[in-house]
């Protein structure tokens, strides 16, 4: 006896998309904005700017009170305002070593710092439960 579950043979004929909606406070990142990128954005000239930053600033890098755990960034288009709940983070230290750590949109918090290239063209949202009060501006509780 075969059913439709036997019979795999063609493609399927609907698409399914999944769609995540946002919902609470988060904090956005951006490296062009924030960390003062070199205007001049060839390869060499943003790598040099980074290993430069991360040299002089190694020890507020660590320091940082960023996620201790992994977190997923929800990429938000430059062109347009933030949505209700989402402000910008203006620590240039917090930028580099949150982005630094960023591969795919996926916040690893062991990652040794890098820069990714695409990180310079983005804005990364994360969400604010993630982070320390401190990182936040939310009193302690």
């Amino acid at each position: 006896m075969m059913d439709a579950y036997h019979n795999m043979s063609v493609p399927p004929r609907t698409r399914v998309q999944r769609m995540v909606k946002t919902v609470g406070r988060h904090i956005v990142f951006d490296l062009a904005l924030v960390a003062g990128l070199p205007e001049k954005r060839g390869g060499e000239t943003l790598a040099a700017w980074f290993d430069a930053f991360c040299r002089d600033n190694a020890a507020a890098l660590e320091a940082a009170p960023r996620p201790a755990g992994y977190s997923m960034a929800t990429p938000l288009p430059r062109d347009k305002s933030f949505p209700e709940g989402f402000r910008l983070c203006e620590d240039p230290i917090l930028t580099v070593a949150v982005l630094g750590r960023v591969a795919g949109g996926l916040y690893i918090p062991r990652r040794e710092l890098r820069l990714n290239p695409d990180l310079a063209d983005r804005l990364y949202a994360f969400p604010a439960r993630d982070f320390p009060p401190e990182a936040t501006g939310e009193p302690s509780k």
